[in-house]
């Protein structure tokens, strides 16, 4: 994860960076996350689970933004 954070390819730096941020409890991370990957379409496309209320708001800022934060 080092190596990834500190990589000379913006996209990888980017997502390692939210990954991360995300796993400390971020929100923004999450909503930088689903803009770039659709974690809620893509890892639980079946699911009956709800997607977080606040997801749409800290998804919206991202999804015309390749860079994070």
């Amino acid at each position: 994860m080092r190596e990834a954070s500190n990589s000379s390819d913006p996209q990888q730096r980017y997502l390692t960076q939210a990954f991360l941020d995300a796993l400390r409890g971020s929100k923004n991370a999450v909503g930088y996350l689903n803009a770039k990957l659709k974690l809620y379409i893509g890892l639980l496309p079946e699911s009956d689970r709800q997607e977080p209320e606040w997801l749409d708001q800290v998804t919206e800022p991202y999804l015309d933004k390749d860079s994070y934060p």
